[in-house]
Parts: C-alpha cells; structure tokens; sequence
C-alpha cells in the first residue's frame, strides 16, 4: 500500500464514528496506526513498545533507574513553572526541543531574538535540555496522567491486534473506553489553552507536529489562534500520488524548502497551508564560517539514504522485488565509484544515512566490508566536515544533495528508476554509468569556478518567523 491508500485503509478500519465524535483520540489513533500498517508492510514484528507514539509504558517504569536519574536531573535543570522569569518586549515562542534536533542554529537565532519556552517530560529531557530555551516548563502531570495512559494504551493495543489480524476496529465494545480517552485530551488540551494564554504565546513552532504532546499543542494554539509552523526536513511530494490529503502535519503551516517542493504539494488538499520557508540550517555567515574551516579536497562522498526505511511516507514500497532492485543499483554505483578512484584519483567516501544504522531493514554490514575493500572511506565524520570538503557529492534522493547545493557544491542525482525526477530542478540527474564521464567533463569546464553560496535559496527568516 501506498501512503494514501494507507491512510484510506486507516479511516476505514476507525470509522466515521469515532472521526465525528471523538476528534482528538481521531488524530492520535490515526497517526499510530499508521505506524502499525507501514511496519506490517515491511515485514516488521508490529510491537507496541516499538511503535508507541506516547511512551506510556516508559513513562510509568519510575521505578526504572533511567527514568528515576532523568527525574533527579531535572531538579538542576532550567527552570520550572513556578520560576517564570519576568520578561521584557521580547516575543514570546514556544519552540518544540525537536526544533533544536533538527536545527539548532536555527533555534539558536530564534532564541537571540525571542524570549523562549519549551515544555518538558521525563522522557524527553534527554533532548530538551540541549535547547537554547529560556524556560523549561514541565508537564508530566498533563500529558502523562494515568487515566490518559491507561485508556489511550488499551486503545492501541487493540488496534494493533486488529492491523495484524486486517480486522476491523470494534468501535462498539470500545466506545465507553474512547469516551473516556476524549474526556481525558480534552481537559488536558484546555489545560494548554490555559497555560499557553497565561503566558501570552505568540507562536509555536516545531519540526514534527505529528509526535503525541505536539498534536495536543497545536490544538491547543489553534483555539487560542496562536500561530502554529512546522519547519519540515524535507519531504519527496511529487513521487506521491494525489489525493484529498496533504502529507500529515498538525501545525498550521506547513514549510518546505524550495519552490519544486512546493509544487510537488499541488494537486493535495489544505495546500493553502503549506508555504516555501527556504534552506533553514545554516545562515550565509554559517555556511562562510564552515567554508573556511573545512576546505575542499579531491573527494567524491556518496551519500547514501535508507530508501526502504521504516516510517517514512515512502515506505510503500518496500518489497522483496524492490530491495533487491535497490541492491543491484547499489553494487553497479559501487563499481563507477571505484572507476573515478582509480581513474581520476578521487578519494571516495560513503556517508551511510542513521537510518541505515538504525533500521533492522537496511543491513549495510556485508556492504561496508566490500565497500572498504574497494578502498572507499565509511564516513564517520562530522556532517559538516563531509558536505565542505567534498569537491562533488552524488545520492539517489535525498535532501542531503540540495543542502550540498546551496552550499555551492557540485551535487549529481543518480537515476535509480524507483526515484522518478529529482527532488530539485537545480539537481542534476546522472545514469550511473555516465557519473565518471560527467566528472571529466565537469573538471574540463569547471575546475577553476568558484564555489558560490546561493545566498536566494536560504531561510526566509523574518518571514516565517516574523523576528
């Protein structure tokens, strides 16, 4: 199944009972059971401790010392909402800790310019504390109550039975159990609305609205008329079918980063809220402080992509047929690389996406010992240090390719036919076979140009954010 006839598949299986009636437990069954059916697909044993979006299980093993020392730590950290600073005429932000994750000099600048708050748990302080948040307000009590975990579990796991089995969700014997779990969100999303009125939000903004305490935070801005955004990584629109959805997000807006990505959305529903935001990882200065300190070299770096990796809105097409496709495509990109080595002195280094380390359905492990035989390099580097000393970086589609050109990099999409076009008019796309030839040719033409940041394809910074 494709991401859509997943999502088809999902509305179905929940019914328009619980759509109508019970919105918010709706979105949060929604989103997991999504997760049940693209693990089922991938062959993956559908655990509930693997997929949980809301780690209630964890949450209530106090008892463990993991969880008991993140409690102790959070003693020391920030502050809590009985110590608010007084501020000035700052904007006020709640900015999620994935925000940070996912760009932290981004979070860094916002935090210059904004007055900062992030809401804290036990479970994610491991992350949130890394923040350049002013103040850390901490909400175990809400979205972690017991009545919320207990219901909210047994609800999942009873779906989870039903995707293994391909049954039916049985709404009837459940519907006092999904009450209840309604009852429950709602308090404790007007529980937000309180709060985030008390502290005069002005904005939320995130980088995944789709996580459990962040659907219940848009909602709660969206009662309030807060500003919602979402910042996406990245995200491969125009290999979807159409359909009357957008690719899933909670948020009010939705960013991406370059105009192709926006068109790639054209043709889906809501596309009124998604908007262009521009490359937002690196400022010019960034990029310029970065440029110097890692100069280029004579080397090529494939960056590799977990293609097939699990939870991603491309996984529909994991299959035997297709991994083994994928496989081959990768043995014939192996064997130009090692013609560019030998022919053209290029030293080569493959940069294995974490996707590829983590997923138990990408094993690299036979592959890296061929690679290193070749004489290829298995990056273990700094992202930094691989994108500016790379004279040239090449990957089948992954957004690594469009920051290697913003950068002023000279970047090559292999043409893999699953891929279909590339995610950006500016990428190039290359046949394998012809990578070597396309170098040589490049190095007649091009060996004395400099590199130039594309200054136009960065952050629109005031206009996102409005700082």
């Amino acid at each position: 199944m494709n991401y859509f006839e997943i999502t088809r598949y999902v509305d179905d299986m929940l019914g328009a009972r619980i759509k109508s009636q019970s919105p918010i437990t709706y979105r949060l069954l929604q989103d997991y059971t999504k997760r049940l059916v693209l693990l089922k697909n991938a062959g993956r044993t559908v655990e509930l401790s693997s997929t949980l979006f809301c780690d209630f299980g964890g949450y209530r093993s106090i008892n463990n010392f993991r969880f008991v020392y993140k409690y102790l730590k959070y003693l020391n950290f920030r502050r809590t909402s009985d110590d608010i600073k007084r501020v000035g005429e700052k904007p006020k932000i709640l900015m999620s800790y994935n925000l940070n994750r996912r760009f932290p000099f981004l979070s860094k600048r916002v935090a210059e310019d904004a007055h900062v708050y992030q809401f804290v748990t036990a479970l994610n302080i491991d992350l949130a504390e890394k923040t350049p948040a002013h103040n850390s307000i901490r909400l175990d009590h809400l979205f972690y109550k017991r009545g919320i975990g207990k219901n909210l579990s047994k609800l999942c796991e009873d779906l989870r039975e039903c995707v293994k089995q391909d049954k039916i969700f049985n709404i009837v014997s459940l519907e006092d159990t999904v009450d209840k779990t309604e009852r429950a969100l709602e308090d404790l999303v007007e529980s937000l609305v309180a709060l985030l009125k008390d502290l005069k939000i002005e904005q939320f903004v995130s980088a995944f609205s789709d996580r459990y305490d962040e659907v219940l935070i848009c909602e709660a801005c969206r009662r309030l008329g807060i500003p919602s955004k979402e910042i996406s990584h990245g995200i491969n629109a125009h290999r979807l079918e159409k359909s009357d959805n957008i690719v899933p997000n909670n948020a009010q807006y939705f960013y991406v980063w370059s105009e192709q990505y926006f068109r790639g959305l054209s043709g889906f529903g809501e596309i009124e809220r998604a908007r262009v935001c521009g490359y937002p990882k690196y400022s010019q200065q960034q990029i310029e402080k970065l440029k110097a300190t890692y100069r280029t070299k004579k080397q090529v770096t494939y960056f590799s992509q977990a293609n097939y990796d699990v939870g991603s809105t491309t996984s529909y097409r994991l299959t035997p047929h297709y991994i083994q496709r994928e496989k081959e495509f990768r043995k014939r990109v192996f064997e130009e690389l090692l013609r560019i080595k030998k022919e053209l002195g290029y030293k080569i280094l493959v940069r294995y996406h974490q996707g590829e380390v983590a997923s138990n359905n990408c094993d690299r492990t036979n592959e890296k010992e061929v690679i290193q035989e070749m004489g290829f390099e298995v990056s273990r580097n700094l992202f930094d240090k691989d994108f500016f000393e790379s004279e040239y970086c090449i990957g089948i589609n992954t957004s690594c390719l469009y920051e290697a050109y913003v950068m002023g990099k000279k970047v090559f999409q292999l043409k893999f036919p699953d891929c279909g076009e590339a995610q950006y008019e500016t990428v190039d796309i290359v046949p394998v076979e012809k990578l070597k030839e396309v170098i040589s040719e490049d190095q007649i033409k091009c060996r004395l140009s400099p590199e130039k940041i594309r200054t136009e394809l960065l952050f629109d910074y005031e206009g996102v954010l409005g700082l």
